[in-house]
C-alpha cells in the first residue's frame, strides 16, 4: 500500500483527543471499537499521552508499567514525523513494505488496558500473592483486548495501523473471532479468552478438561450448544501460544520490581478460579468493553 495513502488516512481521522503523531491513532479510534472503547475510558481517569523523550521506556519498556500507572502519564514515540518526510521526499514511490520492518511502533492500546484495568475494585486481601495475581489479571485483560481488536481490522489500512499499535496482532484469527462473537455474544468471548490468558499467565501450557468446564460454570456459557462449546475452547489455545520466555522470565522480574518473590512453580500452583475478586475483575471488565458485537 502506497505510504502517502496511510498518511492522508491518517490525517483525515484525526479527532481533537487523538495523537496526531502516533501514526494511524485517530483511524483506529474511529473504526476499532475495543481500541476506542479503551482510549474513553483511560481519559476519563484522567490519563494523558506523550510523545516527549522517555528514555526508561525507549530502553526497557516493560519496567516502566508501575511508574506509567503512578504518574497516569502514558510514553509513546513519534512515528509520523519521519513517514510524513518520506512521503515528500518520495512521494508514490515508497510503500508500506518499505518502512514497515523499521518503523517504530507504539504499545499506547496495551499500556492503556493496564490503566483501565487498575481502575477495578481491588481485593480486599493485601498479601504479596493477591497482588500477584491482580497484576496478573491486568495483563490478562491486555493480552485479551489487544487479541479481539483483531476483529475489527476489516481492510489492509486498518490491519496496518493496528499492528503498529499493539504487540500481537493474529489477524490470522479474524474470522473465527467474529463467528464466535457472533454465535456467543461479544461479553461471553471476552470472559473466556481472558481466563484463558490468565491460566497461560499462570505458565500453564492448556486448559484441561476440568479447567474447561469451571471456566464454563464460572462465565455461565455451559448451557451453549455444544459446537459453540468446541469453537470457544478452540480460541482458547490461542491464549498459549504467548511467548515462553516472555511468560517465565519477564513476569517473574516484573513480579520482583514490585517486591513480589514468586517462583514458576509457586505462579503454576495458584488456584486461579477460586481466588478472590475474579468475579468482580471480569464483571468490570465487561462493564468497560460491554456492547460490542
Amino acid at each position: 500500500m502506497k505510504l502517502a495513502r496511510l498518511i492522508e488516512k491518517h490525517r483525515k481521522a484525526l479527532g481533537p483527543q487523538d495523537l496526531s503523531d502516533n501514526f494511524g491513532d485517530g483511524v483506529l479510534v474511529q473504526t476499532n471499537q475495543l481500541y476506542a472503547k479503551i482510549r474513553a475510558a483511560t481519559l476519563k481517569l484522567g490519563y494523558r499521552y506523550s510523545s516527549e523523550p522517555n528514555i526508561g521506556y525507549e530502553a526497557l519498556p516493560f519496567a516502566q508499567l508501575e511508574d506509567i500507572l503512578k504518574n497516569k502519564r502514558i510514553p509513546y514515540t513519534n512515528n509520523v514525523t519521519v513517514v510524513e518526510k518520506l512521503v515528500a521526499q518520495l512521494k508514490d514511490d515508497v510503500v508500506w513494505d518499505d518502512v514497515s520492518d523499521g518503523l517504530k511502533k507504539n504499545y499506547v492500546f496495551h499500556e492503556s488496558c493496564h490503566a483501565v484495568a487498575r481502575s477495578f475494585p481491588a481485593s480486599r486481601e493485601k498479601s504479596s500473592s493477591a497482588k500477584a495475581f491482580r497484576m496478573m489479571m491486568e495483563e490478562s485483560f491486555a493480552n485479551t483486548c489487544e487479541l479481539l481488536s483483531v476483529a475489527d481490522a476489516e481492510d489492509v489500512s486498518l490491519r496496518i495501523f493496528l499492528e503498529l499499535n499493539s504487540y500481537t496482532a493474529l489477524f490470522e484469527e479474524k474470522t473465527n473471532l467474529k463467528n464466535a462473537i457472533r454465535q456467543s455474544g461479544f461479553e461471553t468471548v471476552f470472559k473466556v479468552i481472558l481466563l484463558a490468558y490468565l491460566f497461560s499467565n499462570h505458565l500453564h501450557e492448556r486448559l484441561d478438561d476440568k479447567q474447561w468446564n469451571r471456566i464454563l460454570s464460572l462465565v455461565d456459557a455451559s448451557p451453549l450448544p455444544a459446537p459453540q462449546l468446541k469453537s470457544l475452547r478452540a480460541l482458547t489455545k490461542i491464549a498459549f501460544t504467548l511467548d515462553a520466555r516472555f511468560r517465565s522470565v519477564t513476569t517473574q522480574f516484573h513480579l520482583k520490581l514490585n517486591g513480589i518473590n514468586m517462583s514458576a512453580d509457586q505462579i503454576l500452583k495458584v488456584d486461579i478460579l477460586t481466588r478472590e475478586g475474579l468475579s468482580e475483575f471480569l464483571q468490570s471488565s465487561v462493564r468497560i468493553v460491554g456492547g460490542l458485537a
